[in-house]
Parts: C-alpha cells; structure tokens; sequence
C-alpha cells in the first residue's frame, strides 16, 4: 500500500465504519472490502480489519458516557463472556486450514450484510430480571467476531433489546461496552500472532476512532437507515465477487 490515494482511502474507511459502529453497528462490513483491496489476503485482512476497527466502540463509548452516564459494572460478566467467545473465534481463524476461511468468508460477509437490515425493535419498559438467554447470545457473537468480525454490534443490540429493563442510550451504551472490551483482547492476540499489516491497522485505528467519536456523540439522533442500507450494498457486492473468485 504504497499510494496516498490508498492511505486516503483507508482513512477515511475508517472514519466511516467508526461512526456506523457508533451508532448501529456492522461497519467492519465496509472496510473489509478496502483491507483487501490493498492487496492483504483474506486472514491478515480480517486481523487487520478487527485491530483497525477496535477504537471505534471504545471511543463512541466514551462519548456516550459524556452525554449520560450508565451503569456498567453489573455487564462486566457479559463482556467477559463476549470476550471469551472471541478467544475461541480467534483459536478457530488462526488453527484450521485456510481453504475453510476462504470459503467461509462470502458467506459470513453475505449474512453479516443481511445482518444491518435487522430492524432491532424499541425496547419495551420492564421490569423483570436479565433474560437468560442475553449472555449465551453474546458468548455465541464473540466466537463469531472472533474469527470473522463485521456484524457483532447488529447481534449484540439485538440481543440487548430483549432486556426490559434498558433504554435506547443504555443499550447503545452497554452494546459499546461489551464490544470495545472484546476488541481491546482480540487486539492483544491479534498483535501477538504477529499477522497485522500496521499501515493500515494504523489508518484504520486513528479514523475509527474519530469516527467513534462522532458516531457515540450523535447516536440518538443520527437515522441509521442510510448506514444500514450503504453497508447492505457493499457487503452484498464483496460478498458476490470474493464467492465468484472460489468458481
């Protein structure tokens, strides 16, 4: 990646996918495409991809917290369980022969697509314990985001929406949470594996993040419709053209 034009291009990329992840979720859709347009192969593309993108939760997180504070100690457990989930995803990526991943790719990039267009319904006030099935769901998300990575943040607020007791800024918040505590561990294995492309990890970090940043501050009154629909287009041609290319 040897062209300003190419540095640009992840920039911005990562500008983009941060302020998506800050408001909805499953922008590692639009910059997977870009890590391997830059001439990265499918594993060192979604390593990067996942390393680049780990800022945007954490800075959107931080500028939720400013607008309105929420209690997060009792999501510790989650996040760990999200986190774990993630551990064996990563076992999973690095482990089985790549012919599987290269195959598994435009399937995952087609359903994490598909994933955007959920329309994640306003939760209903209650008052009524955690239901039982939050963790194992977002255990099951952090496999998935693990070994692949694009659509967790559509899962998580999916799932988060099943708890009575939350508001919308709460669930954003909390879906922040979880996300940026799994990317602040997939990062750390990922940096050890040894398998990042720094340039753009780099470029991808510092855009996500100021994208974050803009995302986290105007989640409540940005319209996600046009994000879910431009995520939707680019995931479905990648996902067309990288499952043409095994044919």
């Amino acid at each position: 990646m040897r062209s300003p034009l190419a540095f640009f291009g992840v920039l911005i990329s990562g500008v983009v996918v941060g302020m998506v992840n800050g408001v909805v979720g499953g922008g590692s859709v639009i910059t997977y495409p870009v890590m391997l347009a830059t001439g990265l192969n499918p594993i060192a593309a979604t390593i990067t991809n996942s390393v680049g993108v780990s800022s945007a939760n954490l800075f959107a997180l931080a500028a939720s917290l400013r607008r309105a504070r929420v209690e997060l100690r009792s999501w510790i457990g989650t996040a760990i369980s999200s986190a774990g989930g993630a551990v064996i995803g990563i076992y999973l990526l690095l482990t089985l022969p790549t012919r599987i991943f290269d195959f598994a790719v435009p399937v995952l990039l087609f359903f994490a697509a598909l994933s955007v267009l959920i329309r994640v319904p306003v939760p209903k006030r209650s008052y009524e314990p955690r239901p039982r099935h939050v963790v194992p769901n977002i255990f099951a998300s952090g496999i998935y985001s693990g070994y692949f990575g694009p659509g967790q943040g559509v899962m998580v607020l999916a799932t988060l929406t099943h708890d009575g007791r939350l508001t919308s800024h709460e669930i954003n918040v909390i879906k922040n949470f979880i996300i940026g505590f799994t990317g602040i561990v997939t990062t750390a294995i990922f940096i050890m594996s040894g398998r990042v492309a720094w340039p753009q990890a780099v470029l991808l970090f510092v855009g996500s993040g100021v994208g974050g940043s803009i995302g986290g501050h105007f989640a409540s009154t940005i319209r996600p419709t046009v994000f879910r629909w431009a995520i939707f287009g680019i995931g479905m041609a990648s996902s067309l053209y990288l499952g043409s290319r095994l044919f």
